[in-house]
């Protein structure tokens, strides 16, 4: 399970409700591992949010979905800086219409970038 990290800086809005917002869901996590995923797979909640982190081919996948409405923002980049270690850069992609896909609603994707992804948008 990868540790729970916040990097420095990074501001929450925390209240007493959301001490321990990380929590692991092991009986998911062997559900889906047992469906046929990848033993890197992990599940979790943030506050009302399911999350699951895999390394995949690629790298780091994670999705995060909530049952009634989109994560937020602060939501999607909570689970990222918990749960992903920090040297990894996550994208969240969208492709060319023809190729995308959605097959549950109020879900959020991001992979991990190619290596150099960046390099194009900090070109001096």
């Amino acid at each position: 399970m990868p540790a729970l990290w916040t990097p420095p800086g990074f501001r929450q809005r925390t209240t007493k409700r959301d001490v321990g917002r990380v929590r692991p869901d092991p009986e998911a996590t062997a559900r889906l591992r047992a469906e046929g995923h990848d033993e890197s797979l992990e599940a979790f909640w943030l506050r009302d949010c399911l999350v699951f982190t895999e390394i995949e081919a690629h790298g780091w996948h994670l999705s995060i979905s909530h049952r009634r409405r989109y994560p937020t923002w602060d939501e999607i980049a909570e689970a990222r800086y918990q749960l992903v270690p920090d040297d990894v850069t996550m994208v969240m992609a969208l492709p060319p219409s023809d190729t995308y896909v959605n097959l549950h609603p109020n879900v959020f994707h991001l992979h991990q970038a190619p290596p150099n992804w960046e390099e194009p948008f900090h070109a001096a």
